[in-house]
């Protein structure tokens, strides 16, 4: 037997019989035993790493055969913040090898702390970084070696710096958030967080032959629907490339998280044509950033923010990076996202369910799949279903459960956390940051528990959903172009199970395999010599 299906109208007699069965099992701590619930198979930061905000994907580059993943933390042994930029590599998205810190602010450097940037390829075929250095302007290293352990930076930094009162540049363009590229024998600089008139965001854009001699141009981009964004919404983090015939903005804004423009780049001007959002009011993605490796394959992870308010961010500390995603585009235009298939190699332990019926109105617990570390791929039929989809992380009596739902007549696929937690401690709201601003839990304000992102499916084209549950991580890729991110943390031990729901008609799930995934493998090689 693979489901039990219960009408709604069944949870009463459903809790009875079950609390005599769980009523012996612990609970988890919360609190400095939080990393319980790290994740495995991400990346994370580590123990010693601090509270890890922001932790930023910088830095993410491909060379020699090697994915190189660099990202903010903070040195507590620094002045200032001690933002440093950490450093790990990978030959195959599985095994990642921690290297010493590949960017901290010296005594003596003009800049107080490595805030984010990019990494680019000079004119003489060496790898550089790029960065905000903070009270600075925008500074440069470069590489040493191949295995990109050692970064020299430019005696002349800031190469950009922030402009004085007084001094060329002032009131013209924020020096803040660089992206730095080499385009037809001239280097090109993007600086974030400026806007045009009408408040709306934009870039602006700088030029130089030789990283030393800079030429302020132009605001790099003006959008020209204003219902794309709300009032508010910067452009930061900024990471810009060609995929297919397009090019893609990847930004963010600090209000809502990751999104990105798709458009035209002509005499050094973008067009957008597109405005895609990556993030919405409750979920947790923000800053991605993306590499070009040998295959020619566009991936990028994003820091995933934590909802735990602060006091339990600081005794445990913080910081996830999203599995990495293949960003692709549609000959219509379609941005297509999609999990590296590197990952199935993590896969064991398959099991499967067919043509399982959900009743209208009822829910079916999936007895043969259950866990904290798995992934999930599911299609599923909705036919006249006002909602169909599934819970994760559910405990026996519903008290903790995650609900995944699609509404085809809205055409928008939603998460559900209002019971994800019995904890008192998280705070989803309308910024990436709410859980970090709030000292108190008497003091979590504007409150979302529903997150929802546009999903249109064509005339009979079912629901596929390709779910990760790591722990307290949850990433939903739904037809391979749109994904929720988001972090939960269930209190009980035994909120494992799944289950199958359909709403005012009923739901065929056609196929639903799963596989309990194993750990990435790490090694840490910081302190050698």
């Amino acid at each position: 037997m693979y489901a039990i299906c219960l009408h709604n109208g069944s949870r009463p007699m459903l809790t009875a019989i079950l609390l005599g069965l769980i009523a012996a099992i612990p609970l988890q701590a919360s609190g400095a035993e939080a990393r319980l619930d790290w994740p495995r198979y991400h990346v994370t930061a580590l123990p010693d790493e601090g509270v890890a905000l922001p932790y930023d994907a910088n830095g993410c580059i491909y060379w020699k055969g090697r994915y190189h993943l660099m990202y903010i933390f903070q040195d507590p042994k620094l002045p200032d913040g001690g933002h440093c930029w950490g450093h790990l590599s990978s030959t195959d998205l599985l095994h990642w090898t921690y290297h010493p810190t590949a960017l901290a602010p010296n005594p003596g450097d003009p800049d107080k702390g490595i805030f984010s940037g990019n990494a680019f390829i000079n004119q003489e075929g060496v790898p550089m970084l790029c960065w905000f250095g903070i009270d600075a302007g925008v500074c440069v290293a470069t590489a040493e070696d191949d295995a990109l352990l050692r970064w020299k930076k430019h005696p002349r930094n800031p190469i950009i710096p922030m402009p004085k009162p007084g001094q060329p540049g002032h009131g013209v363009y924020t020096v803040w958030d660089p992206f730095l590229w080499l385009q037809d024998g001239a280097y090109y600089c993007l600086l974030g967080g400026n806007s045009l008139p009408n408040k709306k965001d934009t870039l602006y854009l700088c030029k130089s032959p030789d990283l030393l001699h800079w030429q302020p141009l132009h605001p790099f981009y003006e959008h020209p629907d204003l219902a794309w964004t709300v009032e508010g919404e910067d452009c930061s983090c900024p990471d810009f490339f060609k995929l297919g015939d397009k090019w893609v903005l990847l930004c963010i804004s600090h209000k809502i998280g990751g999104r990105c423009y798709v458009g035209r780049y002509e005499n050094e001007k973008f067009f957008p044509e597109q405005h895609l959002r990556m993030n919405w009011p409750g979920a947790q993605f923000f800053a991605p950033e993306s590499l070009l490796d040998a295959s020619g394959r566009r991936l990028c992870w994003a820091w995933v923010t934590d909802p735990r308010i602060r006091p339990a961010q600081d005794k445990t500390g913080s910081g996830f990076q999203s599995l990495p995603r293949i960003l692709a585009l549609d000959k219509d235009g379609t941005l297509r996202i999609a999990p590296a298939p590197e990952l199935e190699a993590l896969r064991n332990n398959p099991r499967r369910v067919d043509h399982l019926s959900v009743p209208a109105d009822s829910e079916c617990v999936i007895e043969s799949i259950q866990g904290d570390g798995l992934e999930l791929l599911a299609e599923i039929q909705p036919g006249n279903a006002r909602a169909c989809g599934l819970k994760v992380r559910c405990t026996p009596d519903g008290a903790e459960e995650t609900a995944l739902w699609y509404d085809p007549a809205a055409k928008k696929l939603s998460i559900d956390v209002a019971r994800s937690t019995l904890r008192k401690d998280i705070a989803y709201g309308d910024t990436v940051f709410v859980g970090y601003n709030t000292q108190k839990e008497k003091d979590i304000k504007n409150r979302v528990n529903v997150v929802d992102a546009p999903l249109t499916l064509a005339p009979g084209e079912p629901l596929r959903l390709r779910i990760f549950i790591d722990k307290s991580m949850l990433e939903v890729f739904a037809n391979d172009r749109q994904c929720l991110t988001q972090v939960i943390y269930p209190r009980r031990d035994d909120a494992l199970l799944l289950k199958a729901c359909a709403m005012g008609a009923p739901v065929t799930v056609e196929s639903l395999q799963a596989w309990d995934m194993a750990p990435l493998q790490f090694t840490d090689e910081r302190k050698k010599p």
